[in-house]
């Protein structure tokens, strides 16, 4: 593995960093390291559609293990559905309905293969809601 920004080395790694200390919906590199914070999103009032917290792509020559979290507070009575695709195919749905708490930050394991789109999505069903949405690991 090269050492340096900018480039690969002999390990695929992404050495540049992209938008170190930053919130958005992109993922970020710091040598092998990984990671994507949406920061707190404030959904729209009576916004029921689907909507994109984080999309990026991975590495057309490397996979990446990460471990992704997420955690709410729900100012009305909302169902709240979490959604990850990989290339627009869903892997991951989870619903949590009206008004029912979790024991927060929800923490899963994922594995994300080469050169896949991936996107996280929720929907709140009404309301105005907050959530946020966090990644971390490395890319292999």
């Amino acid at each position: 593995m090269s050492s340096g920004a900018g480039g690969s080395g002999s390990g695929g790694y992404i050495l540049g960093v992209s938008n170190p200390v930053g919130t958005g919906s992109t993922l970020n590199y710091i040598g092998k390291h990984a990671y994507a914070y949406t920061g707190l999103i404030i959904s729209p009032t009576g916004a029921t559609a689907q909507h994109s917290a984080l999309k990026f792509n991975t590495p057309s020559n490397s996979y990446l293990v990460a471990y992704g979290n997420w955690g709410y507070a729900v100012a009305t009575s909302s169902d709240l559905t979490v959604i990850i695709e990989v290339n627009g195919e869903v892997i991951f749905r989870e619903i949590i309905p009206d008004g029912d708490s979790i024991d927060s930050p929800v923490i899963w394991p994922l594995i994300f293969p080469p050169d896949s789109l991936i996107e996280i999505k929720y929907i709140f069903d009404n309301g105005s809601d907050a959530i946020w949405f966090a990644l971390t690991g490395e890319i292999h």
